[in-house]
């Protein structure tokens, strides 16, 4: 604060009334105080007139300077917008960007609808060596009339590509042999074997011996649950009740299971929530970063976001508690920490420190290196809403509903 009244210096506020959140300025008019409590002692002392007019000149440029900033903020938050959308068919692999996507219970429709298993049913991740060309596997979801296919790529920029169709996915799927399948956290799940041929290609392209790929279908179920790291209880779905939460990770007896399933979201077979969030300002603010410690910066795949944002603050998306995106309402649940898969180079496949060493120095909680945040619809949308509202579209707006106090006061203090 430059110009603090120091009769009152008190009168120095927040300015809570940027979406209650936003950089802690001095309101003009505070500032106008100040200026003429300084003019009316200055004036009784003729030899501080040099001294009055430089504080008029400096008085002009903060006042300005602030009452732009303010207003540069306030057209920043109604910008909010979201930029890209992103869903990953195949857990693991390559992205397929879109300009629409419809919203389920468990993500976007086919994000991470599947995985690559070994032959006992075990999750295969990219976090090991041997795994890492799944990266290079780039998957897309292809609607012909009414059918749908899954078209599979393998291109590692240096080789001819090869490719592989599964056509008519979900008939596949339903005449698919069901198979209990580890995910990557949580209990075993049943999914859908889709055959040997994928097999044999997925085995052929990444050099993983005996993998399968394997889907989810009708028989799918599985609960998000709570990460002890980050420390943020799941939200039960109810709306009348949203603020009521459970840890889902306790125990709960049998006779209650199906009760309480109704009210407990669901997930994909994404690590830890159907939907993660990022923004480009923070991306931007850590690539700021990368390069002022002399490091390369990363491309925003490093963090595999299924919705990017653009026009906020930089870390904004920590202080959230509800949003809207067109006829979607999200719980914006918790901070995303990030593993040893961001710091893989998705081109060279090369590992290095990056962006986790920098992380570290400013995004460190509980352990955890944090990047983008984890959010879940807060209600069984399947069945409530109808078939326009649960598309999310490139370029729409993003409406703060609520925010979480604790976040919202760590967000200032640390970042403004």
């Amino acid at each position: 604060h430059l110009f603090p009244p120091p009769h009152q210096a008190h009168q120095t506020i927040q300015c809570w009334d940027i979406f209650h959140s936003y950089a802690l300025y001095p309101r003009a008019e505070e500032i106008l105080c100040d200026y003429q409590y300084h003019s009316r002692q200055m004036s009784e002392d003729s030899s501080a007139i040099t001294d009055f007019a430089v504080a008029t000149t400096l008085f002009t440029i903060v006042a300005a300077t602030t009452v732009l900033g303010v207003r540069r903020r306030k057209q920043e938050l109604k910008e909010a917008r979201v930029a890209e959308i992103n869903v990953y068919p195949i857990k693991s692999c390559g992205p397929m960007t879109v300009k629409t996507a419809k919203v389920t219970d468990i993500g976007f429709s086919y994000d991470r609808f599947a995985q690559v298993s070994d032959s006992e049913g075990n999750y295969l991740t990219p976090r090991d060596k041997a795994n890492v060309k799944l990266f290079h596997v780039k998957p897309s979801i292809v609607y012909e009339g009414s059918s749908i296919h899954l078209d599979l790529i393998f291109s590692n920029g240096s080789s001819e590509a090869s490719s592989f169709r599964i056509k008519n996915l979900n008939d596949t799927i339903v005449k698919s042999v069901t198979k209990e399948v580890t995910p990557m956290i949580g209990p075993a799940v049943r999914l859908q074997d889709l055959g040997d041929d994928v097999a044999s290609w997925l085995s052929e392209a990444t050099l993983i011996k005996d993998c399968r790929l394997t889907a989810i279908g009708p028989k799918y179920h599985r609960l998000v649950e709570m990460n002890p790291d980050q420390g943020e209880p799941v939200p039960f779905l109810d709306d009348s009740d949203s603020d009521k939460k459970k840890d889902v990770s306790e125990t709960i007896p049998t006779d209650d299971q199906q009760k309480l399933d109704r009210n407990i979201p669901t997930v994909s077979l994404a690590d830890e929530a159907p939907f993660l969030l990022t923004t480009t300002s923070s991306f931007d603010d850590l690539n700021s970063r990368l390069k002022a410690r002399g490091k390369s910066e990363v491309e925003m795949q490093r963090f595999r976001p299924n919705i990017v944002v653009k026009g906020t603050l930089p870390w904004e998306e920590d202080t959230w508690k509800r949003i809207r995106i067109g006829g979607v309402v999200f719980h914006v649940w918790q901070r995303c920490g990030r593993c040893a898969m961001t710091t893989i180079d998705r081109k060279t496949l090369e590992r290095g420190p990056e962006p986790l060493a920098t992380l570290s120095t400013f995004r460190e909680r509980k352990g955890q290196r944090n990047f983008g945040v984890h959010m879940i619809p807060v209600s069984n949308i399947s069945i409530e809403s109808n078939e326009l509202s649960l598309l999310l579209e490139m370029g729409q707006k993003i409406e703060v509903l609520e925010y979480n106090e604790e976040r919202l006061e760590e967000w200032r203090r640390l970042f403004t």
